[in-house]
């Protein structure tokens, strides 16, 4: 759901309204959508020269100050642009965007880019509605032939089905993932022993070194891969405390047997101590499985454009 102001403007703009604002604009099919601090904003070509690409790149480069433009990507098919949105009401993003589209309109047109009536995948012309979907290829709202439509769906479909099909290694990957997590925790390990500092903050590393591990060892993100990373996650953790209290008991000559450190765990004041370093190694160790499970999300999307018939 977008927010009241970009709903505002849709209704301005004449758009339809999902998770973002989408319609034509001048010739032009546009999608604008609530980001983190910016909103995000696409507009989609059929193709571009490399007069037009130039053209589009200088004026981005130009706008960047003036219309507070975070990033952008002039792409094959779209102009993609990041505007940042300063304020709690999201009022002033709206009034950028507004003011950006009203200075690029004009560039679009004098260097004839190809908008609305030509197809977004194969350039061709489209005779009219009849003749074409309008259709969401991730962020990108753009008007495409029926039959374009069905081709990118159908090798969307295969992308998919291969991606689901490699063999993921998962075995070797799971080892990896165990070591990778392992080696993640020398830094908490070190700067925690040395400098005596509660060190719990890098245990941010651990479940992206079990990430690393599980590539390194060959294996390919699938459904299985973050739970391998999450239950490596979980036992380095643990190891970490462990292995800071064998470094203790060696320090102090009390020999790495089972039954010393049973004693030593039955010291309420330690193991409190333990335990509150251990929640907030595991919350942070959780932001770090959050952004790799994220990537490996973005990942299996990769492999092959999501494509939606809006009308």
């Amino acid at each position: 759901m977008v927010s009241k102001q970009l709903q505002a403007l849709a209704s301005d703009w004449g758009f339809n309204t999902d998770q973002q604002i989408w319609g034509e604009n001048h010739g032009y099919m546009m999608a604008v959508e609530d980001g983190q601090g910016v909103k995000l904003m696409t507009v989609a070509y059929s193709s571009l020269t490399d007069e037009q690409r130039g053209a589009l790149e200088r004026f981005m480069d130009e706008s960047k100050a003036i219309y507070a433009v975070q990033n952008y990507a002039v792409g094959e098919k779209m102009l993609a642009v990041q505007i940042k949105d300063s304020g709690v009401s999201g009022k002033v993003g709206v009034q950028r965007v507004i003011d950006f589209w009203q200075a690029l309109l004009p560039v679009l047109n004098e260097k004839d880019v190809h908008g609305a009536k030509y197809c977004a995948i194969c350039g061709e012309g489209i005779d009219g509605a009849l003749d074409s979907n309008t259709v969401r290829i991730n962020q990108m709202v753009a008007r495409a032939h029926h039959a374009c439509v069905d081709q990118i769906q159908q090798e969307a479909e295969t992308a998919n089905d291969a991606f689901h099909s490699e063999k993921k290694n998962y075995i070797a990957g799971f080892f990896g993932a165990l070591v990778g997590a392992l080696v993640a925790t020398i830094p908490w390990i070190l700067v925690q022993h040395f400098t005596g500092f509660l060190a719990s903050a890098l245990g941010l590393l651990i479940g992206m070194g079990a990430y690393k591990g599980y590539k390194i060892f060959g294996g390919k993100d699938g459904k299985a891969t973050v739970w391998m990373i999450i239950f490596s996650t979980v036992v380095a953790v643990a190891f970490t405390q462990i292995a800071m209290l064998g470094i203790v008991m060696v320090e102090n000559n009390i020999p790495l047997l089972y039954e010393n450190f049973a004693k030593l765990l039955s010291y309420k004041e330690l193991t409190d101590a333990m335990l509150g370093d251990l929640a907030i190694g595991y919350l942070m160790a959780g932001i770090g499985i959050f952004a790799t499970a994220k990537k490996i999300h973005r990942s299996g999307k990769g492999c092959a454009p999501s494509v939606e018939i809006l009308e």
